[in-house]
């Protein structure tokens, strides 16, 4: 089982063009092996299950299509994967999050704690 979470959006309240937008204006894709699982704003929680080994794991903000990021895992049978979608810093370390839609894996503990907010 894969679980996903949004984090954080590219949603900078000080930048002037966000009086047009909000945090939830912003929708990240995540696709498995090039197909789309979901379409999700700040905090949503999307699970999926693959079948074990290996996959590719691309996430991108709506339909920005230079700013996808890919990661290929190879995932085993019978065990769960956390992973969260953002940018900026998680908990106090720098994260780097590339084109702003990076992929990064979480313990189960801070899975938990990005999805109660």
């Amino acid at each position: 089982m894969i679980n996903f979470v949004v984090i954080q959006t590219p949603h900078d309240p000080n930048d002037f063009y966000q009086i047009f937008y909000t945090e939830k204006s912003f929708k990240a894709s995540i696709f498995i092996d090039g197909k789309r699982i979901s379409k999700s704003t700040i905090h949503e929680i999307v699970q999926k299950s693959v079948p074990s080994g290996k996959h590719k794991i691309t996430t991108s903000w709506g339909g920005w299509g230079a700013l996808k990021n890919h990661a290929t895992f190879n995932f085993e049978a019978g065990k769960t994967y956390y992973f969260g979608i953002g940018v900026g810093s998680i908990k106090g370390k720098i994260v780097d999050f590339g084109f702003r839609a990076s992929l990064t894996t979480l313990s189960k503990e801070e899975w938990e704690e990005y999805t109660l907010q």
